[in-house]
């Protein structure tokens, strides 16, 4: 059979594919370990990319497996905002126009290490993309949620102008500890009077017949303003 003869357009194009195969942006990852120290995660591409051949058929190649890739946490100011990984996890992988080596290794603004672009090496991971059929449980329209999947959560509710802790179906307002450390004094205060006549009256001497009159104090409690928060409610 003679060879297939092909068109100049047609080796352009395969050429330019084949170039572009090797150009990576973003794709899902899962993660198969997390270093808590480095902040860093190998991760295993998840979705195996597809082309077709200069024959017209449908290939499919998997991606090789990323090490030490950076997670990226919200950052700034000496602040931060971090959770737990393992595996199983799902992330967005990203991948850098350069080479990021130098960058990370100087901590300043640096030269790139090499003339490469947009590759496997210089890949970073954002947690939180996950499939469709694992949507997180415990959030709303109205409120902003920090908390674990099918567990406690807090959350911030903007136009009620309250705080949540442990659910969102808390009810109860949380004791602010200066007020109800003030009301337990004034009991304290009260008590410790009350012991003390008690345990230091006497009867004064009364003529015969009359009545043995014992010490009276006042152990009036008035009422105090309440020692619940007004803008956290917990349970």
């Amino acid at each position: 059979m003679a060879p297939k003869t092909l068109s100049l357009g047609t080796l352009l194009n395969e050429a330019i594919s084949a170039r572009l195969r090797e150009v990576h942006v973003a794709f899902p990852g899962i993660v198969d370990s997390y270093n808590v120290t480095k902040q860093t995660a190998d991760i295993t591409p998840a979705v195996r990319p597809a082309w077709i051949d200069i024959e017209g058929d449908r290939q499919v190649e998997a991606l090789p497996k990323l090490v030490d890739v950076p997670v990226l946490w919200p950052r700034g100011a000496g602040y931060f905002l971090a959770c737990p990984l393992e595996a199983g996890d799902t992330v967005l992988i990203v991948i850098s126009e350069t080479a990021l080596e130098n960058w990370r290794a100087q901590d300043r603004t640096v030269d790139s290490s090499d003339v490469r672009k947009f590759d496997l090496s210089d890949a970073v991971a954002i947690p939180g993309l996950f499939p469709t059929p694992r949507p997180l449980e415990s959030v709303n329209s109205s409120s902003m949620t920090l908390g674990a999947d099918d567990g406690v959560i807090i959350s911030i509710n903007k136009s009620a102008d309250l705080i949540h802790l442990g659910s969102t179906s808390g009810s109860e307002f949380v004791a602010l500890a200066t007020k109800t450390n003030d009301r337990i004094s004034a009991l304290e205060t009260k008590l410790n009077a009350h012991i003390n006549a008690y345990n230091t009256h006497m009867h004064p001497t009364a003529a015969l017949g009359a009545p043995s009159l014992p010490t009276v104090i006042d152990t009036t409690l008035t009422p105090g303003s309440s020692v619940a928060a007004t803008k956290v409610k917990a349970n």
